[in-house]
């Protein structure tokens, strides 16, 4: 069995990831977010045929529930930490929450649970070097990161922040669970 089998990431239903901390949101050191509000799961079973879907991968929670997990994964050989940086959620005072999971192969994952509806930018910050900014630097501006990060090629739809940085963008809308189907177009 490899790693992507036990993270459930082939399709077979493996044990999944689970994260120290989960809960994380907009209520920091609060507990976990109430179900209204995004907030951070274990990454879940995700589709067969993953690797061939738009980034990020949208799923309905459980059933009845009104909520969906968008999952955001990022491709980056030779990239020891990736920071994601969500806006109106990630914590300017805390950025190591917003650290993806390293799940081998160079792929970095992360899941929230989000009410339908909800739509939010985002983009990856990637570090391959010796430094982690945010840890050496209790003080480090998230702003200056947040200049340096990159868009999801796995995703066409876009946007600005009011700074005019362009930003991947996610909306977990009623049809998402045909955007959590929908192959990649050739």
């Amino acid at each position: 069995m490899n790693y992507l089998s036990e993270a459930g990431l082939d399709g077979s239903g493996g044990a999944g990831v689970s994260y120290p901390g989960s809960g994380v949101g907009v209520n920091p050191g609060q507990g976990p977010a109430p179900n209204s509000q995004p907030r951070r799961v274990p990454v879940p079973k995700l589709p067969l045929h993953w690797r061939a879907h738009h980034w990020p991968i949208i799923q309905q929670d459980v059933e009845g529930s009104d909520a969906v997990v968008v999952t955001f994964l990022r491709k980056a050989p030779g990239v020891h930490t990736v920071l994601l940086y969500i806006d109106c959620l990630t914590d300017a005072t805390q950025p190591s929450r917003s650290e993806m999971e390293y799940l081998g192969d160079g792929i970095f994952a992360m899941s929230y649970q989000v009410p339908r509806g909800w739509r939010a930018g985002y983009s990856f910050y990637e570090c391959a070097g010796f430094c982690v900014p945010w840890r050496v630097d209790a003080d480090c501006p998230l702003d200056s990161l947040i200049d340096r990060s990159q868009t999801d090629p796995r995703n066409r739809m876009g946007c600005q922040d009011p700074q005019g940085r362009r930003l991947s963008l996610v909306e977990a809308l009623p049809e998402s669970g045909e955007l959590a189907s929908r192959p990649l177009a050739a």
